[in-house]
């Protein structure tokens, strides 16, 4: 089995379960219908008609707390399985026991509810009414990494709710009624970083440029001008380890598409263009891909690749600004550089549309290591 090469962000950040409120005072947002992995499909129940009573059990209030814990536990969970390379931040922010009276008052939460798992029968909404079940509004932050975006991702990062029914019976799963609703006020910004500020970079720029040195340092490229100049192998290894920051894993880019993946990551990190998602600059549309006896032979390299004193864990980069140009230096234990790659910068399609503003490298230097 292949060991997947670590791909490390110092800005990674999983936040912290940080507050359970049991009350619902936050104003009503729209649910979405569930969709994608971000939910399960539910089916509307047709041996069960929703619920018309005007009130239901009240759950003591250490009742609705822990289902509220329970939801954004559950939630959390969820969000760090799956998919979780496409985030740079995520934060549970709180979790709203729904009282049923507040439920029934919204039109669009009512539609919501009134779909069911096939399993049990009934309605959401009827299985509130029976006090067999919690909802629960879930409210998280999330930023994407910058190479989420050039993917398309189906929701919008910033603030962000979900709904969750908890059934009562403790030993029964949760269960993500909604997809993402965004509740980020206009003019959205992900969060500064200090070190992007002191380069003068944005916080997508500075982002792709970790990830693209990780990615070069762990590939072991030393010395070159343009991924031209590289060996068959060198491509191999950096097409393995930068489609991990883009979360495609490589039998997904053999299979599905050699020559459009490779060429969107080269395009991305070695050119200021936007022609990414259909340049065909580096590799012709034809090329299929490394043969099966090649992946044999480069994955047995793999992991003595990188480039000499690289340590994945805790790699040691300097960062430098000099007019226009970024210099990164990896430094050794000893404070002798190891190598250095140096990064042109792209300011994005316009002054409004700052998530394709990123670095691309120029060059790498090797320096001697005694």
């Amino acid at each position: 089995m292949k060991k997947i090469v670590p791909r490390h962000t110092a800005l990674l950040l999983i936040g912290a379960l940080l507050s359970v409120m049991a009350a619902c005072t936050a104003p009503q947002p729209t649910p979405q219908a569930a969709s994608s992995d971000d939910a399960p499909t539910a089916s509307p129940v047709s041996t069960s008609v929703p619920a018309t009573v005007e009130t239901a059990p009240a759950f003591p209030y250490r009742e609705s707390v822990d289902a509220a814990q329970r939801a954004e536990e559950y939630f959390y969970e969820r969000m760090n399985d799956s998919a979780n390379s496409h985030y740079a931040v995520f934060e549970s922010i709180s979790a709203s026991a729904l009282p049923y009276e507040e439920c029934m008052k919204n039109e669009e939460i009512k539609t919501l509810l009134s779909f069911g798992a096939e399993e049990s029968g009934k309605a959401y909404l009827q299985r509130l009414a029976d006090g067999e079940a919690i909802l629960v509004r879930v409210h998280f932050y999330v930023e994407y990494q910058p190479e989420a975006n050039y993917l398309g991702m189906q929701y919008s990062d910033g603030l962000n709710a979900v709904y969750i029914l908890v059934p009562v019976d403790a030993s029964s799963p949760c269960e993500q009624l909604s997809g993402w609703h965004s509740e980020q006020p206009e003019g959205y910004a992900p969060r500064r970083i200090e070190e992007a500020d002191t380069l003068g970079l944005t916080t997508y720029q500075y982002r792709m440029l970790v990830h693209q040195c990780s990615a070069m340092a762990t590939a072991g490229l030393r010395d070159f001008t343009s991924p031209n100049d590289w060996s068959e192998e060198e491509l191999y290894a950096y097409l393995y380890c930068r489609a991990q920051d883009f979360g495609i894993q490589e039998a997904a880019w053999q299979s599905e598409n050699p020559s459009g993946y490779a060429n969107m990551f080269l395009t991305i990190d070695f050119t200021p263009e936007d022609d990414w998602s259909m340049s065909t600059r580096f590799l012709p549309q034809e090329w299929p891909g490394f043969s099966q006896e090649q992946i044999r032979t480069y994955d047995a390299k793999l992991e003595s690749r990188a480039v000499p004193g690289y340590d994945s864990e805790n790699p040691l980069w300097q960062f430098s600004r000099k007019d226009d140009q970024i210099t990164a230096q990896l430094m050794l234990p000893d404070n002798t550089i190891s190598q250095t790659y140096t990064f042109a910068l792209h300011e994005g399609f316009d002054s409004s549309t700052v998530w394709n503003g990123r670095t691309y490298c120029i060059a790498g230097n090797a320096f001697s290591v005694t």
